[in-house]
């Protein structure tokens, strides 16, 4: 995941998150990952169109979900690969 680059104050919810460089990365079950991008609000959509204020972080690589199930939880990944 990735911090959207329009989001006020970044520095914060990198030092939130325990990021570094701007990025953190999870290792998760296949059938908990929907549920954790729904819950953080990440974007997985390849332009990150959606709002920064409401959704503070993008996947930088979102063809990784390509065939994990529970994807389908978010909209816009659905969406994307219907």
């Amino acid at each position: 995941m990735n911090i959207h680059l329009e989001v006020k104050h970044p520095e914060v919810i990198q030092t939130g998150y325990q990021m570094k460089d701007g990025k953190v990365e999870l290792d998760m079950r296949a059938s908990l990952v929907g549920n954790a991008l729904r819950r953080w609000a990440v974007q997985s959509t390849p332009n990150h169109v959606l709002e920064p204020r409401s959704h503070y972080f993008y996947l930088s690589k979102p063809q990784t979900l390509y065939g994990v199930e529970s994807a389908a939880l978010v909209t816009e990944f659905s969406a994307q690969f219907k």
